[in-house]
């Protein structure tokens, strides 16, 4: 009896001392002051990373094909690189590396840290949804900062359709002005893990009195939870912004 509780203890430290494994598709977002990236990225279980990244900085908007590869020890540990070459009018640009550390991973999500010379910024990785269509109430929460250096922040309420519809309400602020407005739009999604998104507000009236609407368009991805991480891309403003179901 005891030799084969002792056999027991043995074979469950040994389970317990295994390190997660990450496998399938993730969503990583991470935004700083100067930069966003929202990425989807395929992890595989003997420690490679693939995948697409959507990068706002300096002005502009970049998709960018990524490599990589990941560590994780017994305790949750561990680093992930990832390495991004962008193509420029002149042939491909050096190649980038980012490098994040790591605690307690595990497959429902984490959050990451750069430990390389960028900015300080924390990022997150969480499993990404294979939806193709969104449907019931969200609330919709976002800050970021102008291309104009101007602090933007905005709630709102939105009802989104299977169609590829949706309608809400916005309460935007910038700076110390605040105003409320009612929204529609649109979405749809790539089928790779990745969506585009129009949001459109009513801007003024033109001189016949017909309402010109101001539309703002964003990349997304859905997180296995439901949440819609998205990213806007005519660079007018710098954050992610986060849809989530209101139920």
């Amino acid at each position: 009896m005891i030799r084969n509780f002792v056999c027991l203890a043995a074979l469950a430290s040994a389970v317990w001392a295994q390190a997660p494994v990450l496998n399938g598709k993730f969503i990583l977002a991470e935004e700083s002051s100067t930069a966003t990236s929202l990425a989807i990225l395929t992890f595989d279980p003997a420690g490679a990373v693939a995948g697409t990244e959507y990068v706002q900085s300096s002005g502009l908007t970049m998709s960018i094909a990524v490599t990589g590869n990941y560590t994780i020890a017994t305790d949750g540990s561990g680093v992930l690189t990832l390495n991004t070459q962008v193509v420029t009018d002149d042939g491909y640009a050096p190649a980038v590396s980012a490098v994040y550390e790591f605690l307690g991973a595990k497959a429902s999500g984490f959050s990451l840290i750069r430990r390389d010379t960028a900015i300080a910024a924390v990022a997150e990785v969480v499993p990404a949804s294979s939806a193709t269509s969104l449907s019931g109430t969200f609330s919709l929460a976002d800050e970021g900062t102008s291309s104009s250096g101007q602090k933007v922040a905005q709630i709102g309420l939105l009802t989104m359709k299977a169609d590829g519809s949706m309608r809400g309400k916005l309460v935007v602020k910038r700076d110390a002005i605040s105003e409320s407005k009612a929204v529609e739009g649109s979405y749809i999604t790539d089928g790779a893990g990745f969506g585009t998104l129009k949001i459109a507000t009513p801007l003024a009236a033109d001189e016949d009195g017909a309402v010109v609407m101001q539309t703002a368009p964003y990349i997304f991805a859905v997180s296995a939870k439901g949440e819609v991480i998205a990213m806007r891309t005519d660079n007018s403003l710098l954050g992610l912004l986060r849809i989530e179901p209101a139920q």
